[in-house]
């Protein structure tokens, strides 16, 4: 893995959990890209995140939500708050999906 803080890692892990699939990419210029993908079909978020070469910071974040839709989300995040904010979101929403499925109520006939 190239340059990364601790508060990166964690970005990345998050992002795992969150089964965003991150891969690293080789640096270009002054950073790398974490590229993330959910691989769920046409709805799901596929995007990067940017980290500084040297700093091994979180820059940014640029996703694609519904990227085969009639009308996909693009999501721009700055900076590591947004990012783990963003994943911590997607994590709570996926949690309270699967929820859901999981407690759903059986109705007698």
């Amino acid at each position: 893995m190239l340059p990364a803080t601790t508060v990166t890692r964690q970005i990345i892990t998050l992002a795992e959990e969150a089964g965003l699939h991150p891969q690293e990419r080789p640096a270009f210029g002054n950073s790398y890209r974490v590229v993330v993908d959910a691989k769920e079909g046409m709805g799901s978020p596929i995007g990067h995140i940017e980290i500084g070469r040297r700093s091994g910071r979180v820059l940014r974040a640029a996703i694609v939500i519904g990227l085969g839709g009639p009308e996909p989300q693009r999501v721009t995040l700055s900076g590591a708050a947004a990012v783990r904010a963003w994943l911590q979101g997607l994590l709570r929403s996926t949690a309270r999906a699967g929820d859901e499925r999981v407690h759903t109520p059986v109705t007698s006939k």
